[in-house]
């Protein structure tokens, strides 16, 4: 039996879920960060980290993003009002 072509292909699944756990990485933490400078994240941003996190760690990726996502989502969801 020859393995030469579903090795392959195995290669090349591999190298797309690296790329893929780079890009998911790579939106959580932009849209991360933004966030936090803003010091809060409504609530259709919170379920879109939720699901970016979710698809992130089905992927294989380690808990390098849990932090970040755990402060996003313990955020209030609306602008703190300030008192001049």
């Amino acid at each position: 039996m020859r393995y030469g072509p579903l090795l392959e292909i195995i290669e090349y699944m591999d190298r797309q879920r690296v790329e893929w756990l780079f890009l998911i990485i790579s939106a959580l933490l932009g849209r991360g960060y933004r966030r936090l400078a803003k010091r809060f994240c409504p609530i259709y941003a919170k379920e879109n980290v939720k699901r970016m996190y979710d698809a992130y760690h089905d992927l294989g990726g380690n808990d390098a993003a849990t932090r970040l996502k755990d402060n996003l989502l313990s955020m209030p969801e609306k602008p703190e009002e300030r008192e001049d």
